[in-house]
């Protein structure tokens, strides 16, 4: 069915000689989602159209609105054929399937993209990395918190700030060159995947 605003006019054009308005502005108002009783209104309160006018535009409206639209002779032949029925009904349903199959597509070509990107080495699953990632952090921790319980004797006999500095950061890069021995740990699973 063709909607209202086409049934009480028969174009832009009569609701532009009806509110002083030109036909193209009464057009892009339509385009913009406006009603002709808010395209009269605003009329009004431009100074386009008297309230008289208004008020007379708006009864005729709601009587042609009342009146029920008449099918026409296509809608009545559908209605009546059932394989009319029919194929417009197998028509809407293979909108939806080739929806249905669009996005199986597109599932499909991210899931090749994702195995491409896993047998390049770019992905990784990861379950395969978690664990080794935690073990990485449990022992470059374990190494950190040793310091101070390795440390904390012969600091405190020290009294020299250049000496405390030095014992300190000698420990630090210790730890952190047991973190770079850790990097075996790390790639083991990366090698696994890749392979």
């Amino acid at each position: 069915m063709k909607p209202v605003i086409r049934k009480f006019y028969r174009g832009a054009k009569d609701l532009a000689r009806e509110t002083g308005f030109s036909p193209q502005l009464v057009s892009q108002k339509f385009h913009q989602g406006w009603s002709p009783e808010q395209i009269r209104q605003y009329a009004v309160q431009q100074g386009r159209m008297s309230k008289e006018a208004y008020e007379a535009s708006k009864k005729a409206a709601k009587k042609e609105q009342r009146e029920e639209p008449k099918p026409s002779k296509k809608d009545e032949k559908q209605e009546a054929d059932p394989e009319i029925a029919a194929a417009v009904a197998a028509h809407e349903e293979s909108k939806g399937l080739a929806a249905a199959k669009r996005r199986r597509e597109v599932a499909q070509a991210e899931k090749i993209e994702m195995e491409n990107a896993v047998r390049r080495g770019d992905l990784v699953p990861t379950g395969q990395i978690v664990p080794s990632l935690m073990r990485c952090h449990a022992a470059f921790r374990d190494a950190l918190l040793a310091i101070p319980g390795e440390l904390a004797d012969r600091l405190a006999m020290e009294t020299d700030p250049a000496v405390v500095r030095k014992l300190l950061d000698d420990r630090h890069r210790q730890a952190l060159r047991h973190f770079e021995t850790l990097r075996d740990i790390w790639e083991a699973p990366l090698a696994n995947a890749v392979a």
